[in-house]
């Protein structure tokens, strides 16, 4: 009675001359959102997820376990209007472009 509505993202390992999934990536715990996956930053065993909307999500793959596991917590946006409502552009844009870097 209504579709599931949730993002995911797909990571793919090259595997001599073709291109396996290996994992699916989906919000930890019962978060549900469309649009994650909307923006991905890959940086060695590091993947940070967007969903353009409220939240950004960590990922660190663990060779021990051959997993992809949550790292750290869930980034939101702190944009809000005092009374703890966040403002239309803090969930328009939060989590639209995500980019790992050394820092």
């Amino acid at each position: 009675v209504g579709a599931k509505q949730q993002g995911s993202v797909y990571i793919y390992r090259r595997s001599e001359n073709a291109w396996v999934e290996e994992e699916k990536l989906t919000p930890p715990g019962n978060l549900k959102t469309i649009l994650f996956g909307q923006s991905v930053s890959v940086k060695g065993n590091t993947i940070a997820v967007g969903d353009g909307a409220v939240f950004v999500f960590v990922y660190e793959y663990d060779s021990s376990s051959n997993a992809w596991n949550t790292f750290g917590g869930t980034l939101t946006t702190s944009k809000s209007c005092g009374d703890g409502n966040y403002t239309r552009e803090a969930y328009e844009r939060y989590g639209g472009i995500v980019k790992l870097t050394n820092d």
